[in-house]
């Protein structure tokens, strides 16, 4: 008999999706992908910003060099941020750190979606076949393969991806539960122009109704804003006209780089947290948003879809260097032990953040909780070694990471071991 006729598909062609796809195909795995869109073109260095952004940590820049996709990024487009401040509104608890002071080139790159897109996408043909604008209608999951149902036309593969966010279909389809929780707050984002160059630093500002982040852009005075609001608020902001907004942005900023003035249309997006019930059965698998969402304040959720991607590779091509079937549950298990509960702890971290610094319907607690801040983060700013761990973990350096999102020395160091 005739085997499926893929190793791997890819349901879901947004970033994580796509990079899943490219992951699996550099692997050696014949590889598809399925999306609802078509494919994008990639941005012309005089077309507007996307005001949606993603802060890259080391390790999610070490799979796409490892994948191809680094290189065909654009000059311009993204950028390098050397320091990060974070500071609180209601008190004098400040914290600066810097790439050098850790012997690191910078601490990420804050990216456009949409240039990160086409940079993926432009790495597809050839590579992985696409079924792309198509939609997923039913799924069958047999003791050999997956059997998929799209539009018009039936694809087997020893194992399907999730990779179609958080209203996933494949999940669904799958029969796997999802616990949400509705945070009642929006992301309201935009990209601005500043008074003073950013000067390459991240900043993110901790106010009563929520943080507010200005994330440096390759122009020296662009930088992407996303600003944590309750939902009523994000509305008004939302709202407001141009004047009103600069002039409350610029207020609330607290003139860190001067007047700030809009320079692509302001969205609101909500903000929950989910969580699937399970990541994998039988020839079936999630990663990114399907998986599991985040609060955004510290732009960590693309970045743990991006390590499930390279994760569930790494455990399916040690299985097939095994000779073992990489859609079986035991071999799938491997993975869900491996990311479920690096992303349950990160989505209890953010929680906690949030708790500490979001005022808003704290009961009265405004004054404890304001001096219990003060106190963490002037002791983290004088932690030392706890300092530096902490960092490198949040920046890619460190951690439990899969192989392709390593640095080519780690690597090296690693074949050695071996």
């Amino acid at each position: 008999m005739n085997g499926p006729d893929l190793d791997v598909l890819v349901v879901g062609g947004g970033v994580v999706g796509v990079a899943t796809a490219l992951a699996f195909a550099h692997s050696g795995c014949r590889t598809g992908i399925v999306d609802v869109r078509a494919r994008q073109a990639m941005p012309a260095s005089g077309d507007p910003y996307d005001a949606r952004v993603l802060a890259l940590t080391h390790a999610s820049v070490n799979l796409f060099e490892q994948i191809g996709v680094w290189p065909a990024m654009p000059a311009g487009r993204s950028g390098c941020y050397e320091a990060m401040e974070v500071w609180d509104d209601r008190s004098p608890a400040r914290v600066r750190f810097e790439a050098s002071a850790f012997g690191m080139p910078c601490l990420g790159h804050i990216v456009e979606v949409t240039v990160l897109q086409a940079a993926l996408e432009s790495r597809l043909a050839g590579q992985v076949r696409e079924w792309r604008p198509a939609r997923l209608r039913g799924l069958t999951v047999l003791p050999e393969c997956v059997r998929v149902d799209l539009d018009g036309e039936r694809v087997e593969a020893a194992l399907l991806v999730g990779a179609d966010g958080a209203a996933s279909r494949v999940r669904e389809l799958a029969g796997f539960g999802w616990n949400e929780r509705d945070y009642g707050e929006h992301a309201l984002v935009t990209v601005v122009e500043s008074d003073w160059p950013h000067g390459d630093v991240a900043r993110q500002i901790f106010l009563a109704t929520g943080p507010l982040a200005l994330l440096p852009l390759g122009h020296a005075r662009h930088a992407a804003l996303v600003w944590t609001l309750p939902e009523a608020l994000a509305a008004e902001r939302l709202a407001l006209d141009d004047a009103s907004f600069i002039a409350t942005l610029t207020r609330a900023s607290n003139g860190v780089l001067g007047g700030l003035r809009p320079l692509t249309p302001r969205a609101t997006h909500p903000l929950r947290r989910g969580h699937a019930s399970e990541y994998v059965a039988a020839r079936v698998a999630l990663v990114g948003d399907a998986a599991h969402t985040i609060h955004p304040l510290a732009g960590q959720g693309a970045n743990l879809g991006f390590m499930d991607a390279a994760s569930l590779c790494e455990v399916i091509a040690d299985a097939r260097h095994a000779g073992r079937d990489p859609g079986s549950r035991s071999v799938l298990r491997r993975y869900a032990r491996w990311r479920r509960g690096e992303n349950a702890g990160m989505q209890l971290a953010m929680d906690g953040f949030r708790w500490l610094f979001n005022d808003c319907g704290s009961g009265g607690g405004e004054l404890w909780r304001r001096g219990l801040r003060t106190l963490g983060m002037r002791a983290f700013d004088h932690a030392g070694p706890l300092k530096r761990a902490l960092i490198e973990r949040a920046t890619g350096f460190s951690g439990d990471l899969p192989l392709l999102a390593r640095s080519a020395a780690a690597q090296r160091s690693e074949m050695g071991a071996w």
